[in-house]
C-alpha cells in the first residue's frame, strides 16, 4: 500500500531528526520525505512531494510556520497540518485554527501519546478519502469505457460487463427492466428519487450529463414508470424509454444500444421512431452504425431497396433534411459528444467519425462549430482531458 508522505519543518536540527528517527513511520503506514530548517525550503520541497501530512514549528527564519501554512492550504487543503511550538501562547493556536489546521503541540511538554493520536487520527482520515477517491476514479474509468463501447470502440467493456453478471449484477439473470432517462436539469433529482424510493437491486450508469441507463428489477417497474408520469405532469422536459424483461447480457447490449439510437432520434426530431417509414428506419439505423465508415447515400438506397432519388426525396419529406446534411450532423454531435466525456486523443476521434486525418477534421469542426476540438474540449472540461 502506497505510504503516507511526511514533511518536517523546523529550524531546531534536532527536533527534525529526534521526529524523524523516534517515531515509527511505517506504524502509521508513513514515511518523512523532506526535513527542513525554514517555510522556504519548506514549500520547496512541499511542491516536489506532495505530502499528506505536514509537521511544522512556528517560528522559523526567512519563512515562518504561520505564512508556510497559508501556501499549504491555498494550494492543499486537505492537507494533515501539525503545529509545533515552543511558546504557549494560544494566539499561535487561535492562528492555526484559523487556517485549518489539524493540531498544536509544545515541544518543551508534548508527550509520545499526543502525537500517536494525532497520527493515528491522520492515518484513518487518510486512508478513508484515498479509499473514496479510488471509487470515484473506478466509477470515471467505469464511465468512460461504458461510453466508448457505446459509440462503437473496441475496448475492454464487454469483459468487465461479463464479470459483473458474474457478481454484482448476478441479479439480473433473473430477469430485470432496462430504462434510458434524459432530463436537461433535473436528473440529479430524479436519480435521488430512485434512489429513496426504489430498494436494492438497481444499477444506474450515467452517459454524459444529462442522461442515465437504469437496470432494475422486474417488480418495479410499474413504480418506476409512475414515479416518471408524476414527475411529467408537473415537468415536461423528462424523457424516457424502457426495454424488457431482459434475462442476459446479449439482450442487455442490445437494448441499451438500441435504447440510445431510439431515444437520439425521438427527442432530436420530436416524433416516435415506429412512426417512420421501415425504409427510413433502416437507413438512419444503418447510419448511426456505421459512422467510422464511408457512407454513401447511393448504397444505403440500394440496401433499403429505393432507387438514389426516390430515397434522398422519401428521406427529406421525412425527416426534414438531406440525407447527407443528416450524416454530417450526427458525426458531428458524436464527435462533440467523445470530445466531452471520453479521453481520446483528437486523432481518435476524427477515425471514430470517418475521418482519418486529424487536421482535416479540426478544420472541418472549426467550419461547423466556430471552434477547434481542442478548444471545445476545454471549454466544456477545462483540464480534465488535455490529449492532442
Amino acid at each position: 500500500m502506497k505510504r503516507i508522505k511526511v514533511l518536517i519543518a523546523d529550524d531546531e536540527t534536532i527536533v527534525r531528526r529526534g521526529l524523524k528517527m523516534a517515531v515509527d513511520w511505517s506504524a502509521y503506514n508513513m514515511e518523512v520525505v523532506a526535513d527542513v530548517p525554514n517555510g522556504e525550503r519548506g514549500w520547496e520541497e512541499f511542491v516536489q512531494h506532495e505530502p499528506e501530512v505536514v509537521i511544522t514549528d512556528i517560528v522559523m527564519p526567512v519563512v515562518n510556520g504561520i505564512e508556510f501554512v497559508k501556501k499549504i492550504k491555498q494550494h492543499a487543503p486537505k492537507t494533515k497540518v501539525l503545529l509545533l511550538s515552543c511558546h504557549r501562547d494560544f494566539e499561535y493556536a487561535q492562528e492555526g485554527i484559523k487556517l485549518g489546521v489539524s493540531g498544536y503541540l509544545l515541544k518543551t511538554s508534548f508527550h509520545d501519546e499526543e502525537l500517536d493520536q494525532y497520527l493515528r487520527a491522520f492515518q484513518k482520515e487518510l486512508m478513508i478519502h484515498r479509499e473514496a477517491e479510488g471509487i470515484e476514479q473506478q466509477k470515471f474509468l467505469f464511465y468512460e469505457d461504458f461510453f466508448q463501447w457505446l459509440c462503437g470502440f473496441q475496448n475492454q467493456f464487454q469483459e468487465v460487463l461479463v464479470d459483473l453478471f458474474r457478481n454484482e449484477w448476478k441479479w439480473m439473470n433473473d430477469g430485470y427492466y432496462a430504462c434510458f432517462i434524459r432530463s436537461e436539469s433535473r436528473l440529479h433529482l430524479i436519480l435521488q428519487d430512485i434512489d429513496q424510493k426504489i430498494p436494492n437491486p438497481h444499477v444506474k450508469i450515467l452517459c454524459g450529463k444529462e442522461q442515465c441507463f437504469l437496470f432494475l428489477n422486474e417488480n418495479y417497474k410499474e413504480m418506476m414508470e409512475q414515479m416518471f408520469m408524476d414527475v411529467k405532469s408537473t415537468y415536461e422536459e423528462l424523457y424516457w424509454i424502457t426495454s424488457g424483461e431482459l434475462f442476459s447480457i446479449e439482450q442487455w447490449i442490445d437494448s441499451v444500444k438500441s435504447m440510445k439510437q431510439f431515444a437520439e432520434l425521438e427527442i432530436k426530431y420530436k416524433v416516435t421512431i415506429n412512426n417512420w417509414p421501415k425504409t427510413i428506419k433502416e437507413a438512419i439505423l444503418y447510419t448511426m452504425n456505421h459512422l467510422s465508415e464511408p457512407i454513401v447515400v447511393s448504397e444505403v438506397a440500394e440496401m433499403v431497396g429505393l432507387s438514389r432519388s426516390h430515397f434522398s426525396m422519401l428521406f427529406k419529406k421525412i425527416i426534414g433534411e438531406s440525407f447527407h446534411s443528416f450524416t454530417e450532423r450526427r458525426k458531428l454531435e458524436l464527435a462533440m459528444q467523445m470530445l466531452q466525456t471520453t479521453s481520446l486523443t483528437i486523432q481518435e476521434v476524427a477515425e471514430h467519425i470517418g475521418i482519418s486525418n486529424s487536421k482535416y477534421f479540426s478544420k472541418w469542426f472549426k467550419k461547423c462549430t466556430g471552434t477547434t476540438p481542442s478548444e471545445y474540449r476545454e471549454k466544456q472540461c477545462g483540464t480534465l482531458y488535455k490529449t492532442n
